[in-house]
């Protein structure tokens, strides 16, 4: 097995038990809206400049490295703009996602999102970067819309179908925007920029709304904050092991192995789901678990169709 596709089944995993935590978060109230939510974990995302203070130090694996301040540069005028609109899209997406997740399961909501995100990429990814339609292109489109409807025909109130549709579209536009910004510069300062954008980006939409920003913060706990940075940081940590993948092999073989996020939250939905807290749902139950088995696996070939 690969180095990058170790990597890519670390990163997923850790992808799986960050949707719980986000989940099990909106769920209880521990932030008072899925927009204040968003805004926390796109200020977060300014996290990232402790990875780069890690740059000097060596790692045992070949071909591996730390991103480094050394290699960073002053960001160009499209460099700063496509950093900015790609972080106003993941802000949208994120809220548009804890909005979904604060009503409906995360092994439900997730794979919803990544395959509307996959389906909305592809015709980004041709008219924004020139991208050409593999020849497998329908049959994977055809089984991600059959999962999805699965999915949310038997499992989805309409506003929840609506949040996890647009949540898809903004996270496809923020990864085509990051691969465009990928193209333009290297890794280190694509990451770096990209994550300052979207820091910036939150500012922005939140300014007008800072009174009810410091209203929220009264309202968060410090308990709370803690298990938010501590999800922030796996999952910042997933995000760059991804990057890493994509950079040491094709992003292709990258991309179809995100199916394995919803194989993970399926597996801890059946095997140890009425175990957890019941604010991270996943109490599925006889029919509903044979359902819920066909529907994602249907989204994960649609994944390897799509993408090898």
């Amino acid at each position: 097995m690969s180095l990058a596709i170790i990597l890519v089944v670390i990163a997923q995993f850790l992808n799986a038990v960050v949707a719980l935590v986000d989940k099990y978060v909106v769920s209880t109230r521990r932030v008072p809206q899925p927009s204040y939510y968003a805004f926390l974990i796109s200020l977060l995302s300014a996290l990232s400049i402790f990875v780069f203070l890690l740059g000097p130090i060596p790692l045992p694996v070949e071909g591996v490295t730390i991103p480094s301040f050394t290699n960073l540069e002053f960001p160009t005028l499209v460099v700063s703009m496509v950093s900015l609109l790609a972080g106003a899209a993941f802000f949208f997406a994120l809220w548009t996602l804890f909005s979904a997740l604060r009503v409906a399961d995360a092994s439900d909501v997730v794979p919803v999102v990544g395959a509307v995100s996959a389906l909305a990429a592809f015709p980004l990814g041709h008219f924004l970067l020139g991208s050409v339609l593999k020849s497998d292109f329908l049959v994977g489109v055809f089984l991600l819309i059959i999962g999805t409807l699965l999915l949310s025909h038997f499992r989805f109130r309409r506003n929840i179908l609506l949040a996890s549709v647009l949540s898809g579209v903004f996270f496809a536009l923020h990864f085509i925007l990051l691969k465009y910004l990928f193209g333009i510069t290297h890794f280190d300062n694509a990451f770096f920029w990209s994550r300052m954008g979207i820091v910036l980006a939150a500012l922005i939409i939140f300014l007008p709304r800072w009174e009810y920003c410091k209203d929220c913060e009264r309202k968060t706990n410090v308990a709370s904050t803690l298990l938010i940075v501590g999800n922030k940081m796996l999952a910042g940590l997933a995000s760059i092991i991804i990057l890493k993948a994509i950079d040491l092999s094709d992003v292709s073989l990258v991309q179809a192995l995100g199916g394995l996020q919803f194989v993970f939250l399926l597996g801890i939905s059946v095997t140890v789901g009425h175990f957890l807290p019941k604010e991270c749902g996943e109490n599925l139950v006889g029919r509903n678990k044979i359902h819920k088995i066909i529907a994602i696996s249907i989204i994960v070939a649609g994944f390897f169709f799509l993408f090898l």
